[in-house]
């Protein structure tokens, strides 16, 4: 045989193979693409988009003061700071004012963000009472002359303290509220809603419930005097249309 011959034979199977190669390659490619569009990766935004209802609390920027969001589940739960993984609620952050407001750079050098904000998102509805309230745990500001008379004008005049409840499937406002706190240790419920079997709101009331005596209870824990009276809660608040 020829060697131009037995060249155009072997060159002929060998660009035969090479076809076949990329069709595999091909179909191999194709069958990745179709598993990861059945089965796409979990990110976090998608698990946030799962959530039924978000509560967020606002207080000024300015104020270098500690405060926590609470809520209690249907099923005796206490989402909080102590405790802020639940099966269907999770507290996304503890915001401890100023102090947590300050983000590091990859020089060393510190950048401050003010935003007083603490968020509880419900991922999944169980029907029955849910119950929000705040607590102002403390006040990190100084004990100069300047600040004395700062904090005695805080205790008169107190400063706003906002909720904001939102359903997102389909979304909705369901309450707005503020309330004014003055003093450490303070603690207001700011509202008891009762979702239905299909996740909508069925009732709701601004009845006093002592969360923290509730949260004691579960634990364990002995508090003091001004904890103890349910009613020692007193809703001052206004609500924002």
């Amino acid at each position: 045989m020829s060697t131009e011959r037995r060249n155009k034979i072997y060159g002929g199977r060998t660009a035969f193979i090479d076809l076949l190669f990329n069709v595999l390659i091909g179909f191999v490619f194709m069958f990745i693409l179709a598993f990861l569009l059945i089965n796409p990766i979990s990110k976090k935004k998608d698990i946030e988009e799962k959530a039924e209802y978000v509560i967020t609390m606002t207080w000024p920027k300015h104020l270098d003061d500690d405060l926590d969001l609470w809520l209690e589940t249907p099923d005796n739960n206490i989402v909080y700071f102590k405790n802020r993984e639940q099966p269907m609620a999770h507290l996304d952050r503890d915001d401890l004012g100023h102090r947590t407001d300050k983000i590091q750079t990859s020089t060393g050098q510190f950048i401050t963000f003010l935003d007083n904000k603490e968020r509880i998102t419900i991922r999944g509805v169980t029907r029955g009472e849910y119950t929000v309230a705040v607590h102002y745990y403390s006040n990190h500001r100084s004990g100069d002359h300047t600040d004395e008379e700062s904090n005695a004008k805080q205790y008169m005049e107190g400063f706003p303290v906002e909720v904001l409840i939102e359903k997102l499937n389909p979304y909705a406002v369901v309450d707005k509220h503020m309330i004014k706190f003055r003093y450490e240790g303070q603690m207001e419920t700011y509202i008891r809603f009762t979702l239905d079997a299909e996740g909508n709101v069925s009732d709701w009331n601004r009845a006093p419930k002592n969360l923290m005596r509730k949260d004691a209870e579960i634990q364990g824990r002995v508090l003091s005097n001004q904890y103890l009276d349910e009613n020692s809660q007193t809703n001052r608040g206004v609500s924002i249309p």
